[in-house]
């Protein structure tokens, strides 16, 4: 929390010119889950968390978001009511911290180390500070174009509303007999048809040839 928190206090300098209280909601994704991952990030570099801690606070953050019944919200369209919903807030969270993590990884490879997501963060506090702009998503694109191929940094963008493409992205060096992440119950037999929305999941019925039909339950 207090790894966090300092963070926030560097990163924060992104929001300190922008005064619209909706664009800090719409982008909780990048201002609180981009924070939760340097916060983690730096006890690891620190090394007041070794590798294997790190991993399972990765592995636990992906089984907590893919699991989640409402991966796919739309950002753009959640407001502070919604966030009331704990679910819902940690989806924010969860779902910066995974794409932070996607995009600090990807840099590292594509640069043979030289470069990390810290170098794009930093890139964007100095714009937005120096030309007193906005945080939005077409400014974070520009900044990952200095070091990133524009078919990754399209599917990066679309990743934020759809998560099965951030789990297409999500590095398999990470992916390792470490992270019991692809074993969850998001590759296992789900037994409801469920309507979901931003504030309700309401069973409709039970899935035919789910496990759970097999053995008998009916709608």
């Amino acid at each position: 929390m207090i790894s966090h928190e300092l963070i926030h206090r560097y990163i924060g300098h992104i929001i300190e010119q922008d005064n619209d209280k909706k664009n800090e909601i719409k982008y909780k994704w990048f201002f609180e889950g981009f924070t939760e991952f340097y916060g983690v990030k730096t006890l690891l570099d620190t090394k007041l968390i070794d590798k294997d801690e790190y991993l399972k606070i990765i592995n636990t953050t992906l089984k907590e978001y893919f699991n989640s019944l409402i991966p796919n919200i739309d950002f753009e369209k959640i407001n502070q009511k919604h966030l009331l919903d704990q679910n819902i807030s940690m989806l924010s969270y969860n779902k910066g911290f995974i794409l932070a993590m996607i995009i600090d990884e990807k840099l590292n490879e594509v640069s043979n180390g030289r470069y990390n997501l810290l170098t794009t963060i930093n890139s964007i506090i100095s714009e937005i500070t120096s030309k007193k702009v906005n945080f939005n998503v077409d400014l974070f694109a520009s900044h990952l174009k200095h070091y990133l191929p524009e078919s990754l940094i399209k599917d990066i963008i679309a990743s934020i509303r759809d998560s099965s493409i951030l789990l297409s992205l999500l590095p398999s060096r990470l992916l390792n007999k470490n992270l019991t992440f692809q074993d969850t119950d998001k590759y296992s037999d789900i037994c409801f048809n469920l309507t979901r929305s931003l504030e309700l999941q309401k069973i409709r019925g039970v899935k035919l040839g789910s496990d759970c039909h097999n053995m008998g339950l009916k709608d």
